[in-house]
């Protein structure tokens, strides 16, 4: 049984009057369980307490995640846990104020990110954190709300973070978010699955055409038009491949006319039908 709080004799502190804020929040995953995230606006990180996953996020499939580990989602991200053995643990949405993704440490390595190959890999939980993480437990498990209690607490994760691991290990923990430290990237990832087309997004921006390409060739390497060809065909992969979904369902989802349509979209761009993707893939897990 959780301690008592004293909410009401305390109903007067204006924190208390501000809406619920919840950027901490504990759960709990029976085995067979799937879990999508959808982390369109801001990244998570998952304290994994107890069991074990298989995690896809884009185009990493089936990645095993277990107790005392915890895994970062990149905005924007198409994340399908796959509950293997019974699970909990502790997600923590970030804000910018938390500074949770090392922003400081990882600008000084930028030249070294860009030479990273792209990777989905979890760090342990060390001991320093543990203590931490009960302590979050512990207060919402007795119905704790304050809203500042979650922005200080994300404030010392950030710095117990920066105290137990290494420059190393967090640059490539938060490689995506670093790479997207620029504002521009930024918009571009926060927007990009809601604009129809280039055009819609160079409006958006309040760019020119030319500004808006120029800007993101220079960031991302090539023109937005391919590049969000390419984003497209991480999250229809994803949705083949971690989701309980028909086919006929990913079709729509990705506004494919017909099914001929689809087939040859993904013969094109993965080399086979929907259906022997799916097929290959349950034959790679089991």
């Amino acid at each position: 049984m959780g301690s008592k709080l004293y909410h009401e004799e305390n109903s007067q502190c204006i924190n208390c009057k501000e809406p619920k804020i919840e950027l901490f929040k504990y759960i709990e995953s029976k085995a067979g369980e799937n879990i999508i995230f959808e982390n369109y606006d801001v990244p998570l990180l998952v304290f994994i307490l107890s069991g074990q996953a298989l995690v896809s996020c884009n185009e990493f499939h089936d990645v095993l995640f277990q107790s005392h580990e915890m895994c970062f989602l990149p905005i924007a991200a198409d994340c399908t846990w796959k509950i293997i053995e019974d699970s909990s643990a502790i997600i923590l949405r970030t804000t910018p104020q938390g500074d949770i993704c090392m922003r400081e440490s990882g600008v000084e390595h930028l030249d070294y990110v860009k030479g990273l190959e792209p990777e989905f890999t979890g760090l342990p939980i060390k001991p320093a954190l543990i203590g931490f993480l009960n302590s979050i437990l512990s207060y919402l498990n007795d119905g704790g709300t304050c809203p500042v209690f979650h922005y200080i607490k994300e404030n010392e994760l950030a710095i117990l973070i920066r105290a137990y691991y290494s420059v190393n290990e967090l640059t490539r923990f938060f490689m995506p978010e670093i790479k997207n430290r620029d504002g521009f990237q930024l918009f571009v990832m926060k927007n990009y699955r809601t604009v129809k087309g280039v055009q819609e997004f160079v409006h958006l921006s309040g760019l020119s055409l030319s500004a808006f390409n120029r800007k993101f060739k220079t960031l991302f390497g090539t023109s937005p038009y391919q590049w969000m060809i390419n984003q497209k065909s991480k999250h229809v992969l994803h949705a083949i491949l971690a989701r309980d979904q028909s086919i006929a369902n990913i079709m729509r989802e990705f506004n494919f006319s017909d099914a001929s349509h689809f087939n040859r979209y993904c013969k094109t761009m993965f080399g086979a039908s929907p259906s022997e993707l799916r097929g290959r893939s349950k034959k790679k897990v089991s």
